[in-house]
């Protein structure tokens, strides 16, 4: 539906089509109760559109996306929602008998796509209260490509990974009472959940939980913050998050990540987080490895499962090597 104004739909259930509910350019929308299953391609869509908004909504088996936003955003708000994938997803082009579009993985939960930079047009998705579950062969992933605030507020996740660096233009990012849950072992070098503002002066997670089930691989890095902005000074909250995941050396990855030597280094603050035994938090601080100023950084109360107090540690001259390894969102669901 194209440049639909002030729309209101409910109840309806789609299956077996090329997309179920999908919006270009629409404004002021409000789409209740609806489902999709078996798509082709992506199953909500909110391309383009403005204070719209999607609650209480099913997707299940989409080849492509179970919900996306190519495009504009602003104003958009997902709510009340469940996104699944399940090992058919990958094999839908195939019962369709079509052509299989280049991102079909048939791993993908949720995907902001495609926006464009628009100093007049600030633009936001907030999604808040739902779940988000994969149930195939290694993870699935919510993927954040381009130029959007994004708040994320009380989504759980079953075996997915997260990459909301955006590139080289994230905007600002505010995570609060997230949990993620893994059931199986990742590899060496893998992130499964990475954030990072390249432009925005501040972004946070607040409250929350990172749980592996199973033992993971040593280099594998549960979280990821970076911060690229190239002027002035970002700041990152980590605070009141609680992560299990019996193997892993590095718990929390922070990195001022600008590769030439920037003044003043960007800001973290970590306050009482909880972290694997014999685990660590780790400073990959490559502006200071490229003549810049040190990350500047604020940790307090962090400590490990038995309570014992943790510290920051610098990685140093290995910094850029081992950022360099890491591998993140779609490439760790392709991957596995």
């Amino acid at each position: 539906m194209r440049r639909l104004r002030d729309g209101f739909i409910q109840d309806v259930h789609c299956r077996w089509t090329n997309g179920a509910i999908y919006f270009n350019n629409a404004h002021n929308v409000k789409v209740f109760g609806c489902s999709a299953k078996e798509v082709s391609d992506t199953a909500f869509d909110l391309e383009g559109c403005t204070y719209c908004l999607f609650d209480g909504i099913y997707a299940e088996n989409a080849a492509n996306f179970g919900i996306s936003i190519f495009y504009a955003t602003r104003g958009n708000v997902i709510k009340n929602f469940v996104a699944r994938q399940t090992a058919s997803s990958a094999s839908i082009h195939a019962r369709f008998a079509e052509p299989k579009f280049g991102p079909g993985l048939g791993k993908t939960l949720f995907r902001r796509l495609a926006g464009f930079e628009d100093p007049d047009f600030e633009q936001d998705v907030t999604l808040d209260t739902g779940a988000f579950l994969y149930e195939g062969e290694g993870f699935g992933g919510v993927i954040v490509d381009s130029w959007a605030n994004v708040t994320y507020r009380n989504v759980n996740h079953s075996d997915v990974v997260v990459d909301m660096r955006d590139h080289s233009n994230a905007q600002a990012q505010y995570f609060h009472g997230c949990r993620f849950t893994y059931t199986k072992p990742a590899k060496d070098n893998d992130v499964l959940i990475a954030l990072g503002t390249n432009s925005a002066k501040y972004a946070c997670w607040k409250e929350g939980a990172i749980e592996s089930l199973v033992e993971q691989p040593a280099g594998v890095i549960p979280l990821l913050v970076q911060l690229r902005a190239y002027a002035g000074v970002a700041i990152f909250d980590i605070n009141d998050l609680r992560i299990e995941a019996p193997g892993v050396k590095t718990a929390i990855a922070i990195s001022d990540a600008r590769k030439s030597g920037r003044k003043p280094g960007h800001a973290f603050r970590l306050i009482r987080n909880l972290i694997p035994l014999h685990s660590h938090i780790v400073n990959l601080n490559i502006n200071e490895i490229s003549g810049g100023e040190p990350a500047q950084l604020e940790a307090s109360s962090n400590r490990d499962l038995h309570f014992a107090p943790v510290d920051v540690v610098a990685r140093g001259e290995e910094s850029n090597t081992d950022y360099a390894a890491l591998r993140f969102g779609l490439k760790v669901a392709r991957d596995q």
